[in-house]
């Protein structure tokens, strides 16, 4: 008996069908029967009933596969245990983030102190972080909306202030903080539909009282330029990375009211605390957390 008999008959065993089956292994339907008669021969046992064309999982094949189930089951845990070690071996991290600009400082600052360290990072929808994580596609997720999980252990990184992005010559430029009721009447500059973002500045400006008349909508990655070329007016976070752009072409304007505090949230599957590589850094981020607050 070896793993290919067992993964062609948990294939079998779920389609009840040859030629299903057979597609979905991209094997041949003989291949398939053939190891099916070694695997009965061997067990001394039928698997299956036959009704004319039509195959049926027997009580013998029931508790067959539910052995099955386990033994691959457990075949397919021990590969990731195994990939996870050889990741802990290599100090390789891989983050999943729905904000980059926000983490990373404390990424090159991580790296800066670990020569050896490989990091990945990857785009990801917000709805998708806690599947990611569970299934374990990634070691950390950044988050910028509130996830809750048992499963899920958090740290808020930081707590970051809306306000008003203009050009330098606009006439709010100049102000220390403004009330966003204020800019009722400006051109916005907008996150594109369907963006957790989008839904944030949607709503503050519902709070103002107002409808904002959107000219454009951007990637995120595009925001700077697109104010500075529309001179039109956008609801942004301040970074230090733009700090360029706020001293020179563009004012970063605090928003008094409605006040708004977005989360960022670094985000961790518990189950996965006792490994060397997780827990250095989850106590690097709260360290630096501490430090940038």
């Amino acid at each position: 008996m070896d793993l290919t008999q067992l993964q062609y008959f948990q294939i079998l065993a779920r389609e009840e069908n040859m030629s299903r089956a057979a597609e979905k292994l991209h094997v041949a339907q003989p291949a398939i029967s053939a190891s099916l008669s070694r695997l009965e021969k061997e067990l001394d046992a039928r698997l299956f009933d036959r009704k004319g064309r039509k195959i049926v999982l027997n009580s013998a094949g029931k508790i067959f596969l539910d052995f099955t189930d386990r033994v691959l089951g457990d075949l397919e845990q021990t590969r990731r245990l195994l990939d996870r070690q050889k990741s802990q071996d290599c100090d390789e991290l891989t983050i999943a983030c729905n904000s980059y600009m926000s983490t990373q400082e404390m990424f090159f600052t991580y790296m800066s102190t670990r020569p050896q360290l490989r990091l990945k990072q990857y785009s990801i929808a917000s709805a998708s972080i806690g599947t990611e994580l569970r299934q374990e596609r990634c070691d950390f997720a950044v988050s910028t909306i509130p996830i809750r999980s048992d499963e899920l252990g958090s740290c808020i990184l930081m707590k970051q202030d809306m306000g008003l992005i203009v050009n330098a010559d606009h006439p709010f430029a100049g102000r220390p903080w403004i009330d966003l009721a204020e800019a009722a009447g400006e051109n916005f500059v907008c996150m594109q539909q369907g963006t957790a973002f989008r839904q944030t500045t949607d709503e503050m400006c519902c709070r103002a009282g107002f409808e904002p008349h959107v000219i454009m909508e951007y990637f995120p990655s595009q925001l700077m330029r697109a104010v500075e070329r529309s001179k039109g007016v956008a609801l942004g976070i301040y970074y230090r990375e733009r700090q360029i752009y706020f001293d020179t072409i563009l004012r970063f304007i605090p928003i008094r009211e409605p006040h708004f505090q977005r989360e960022v949230t670094l985000l961790w599957k518990k189950e996965r605390e006792k490994e060397r590589v997780i827990r250095d850094f989850i106590e690097f981020a709260k360290q630096f957390k501490n430090e940038e607050t």
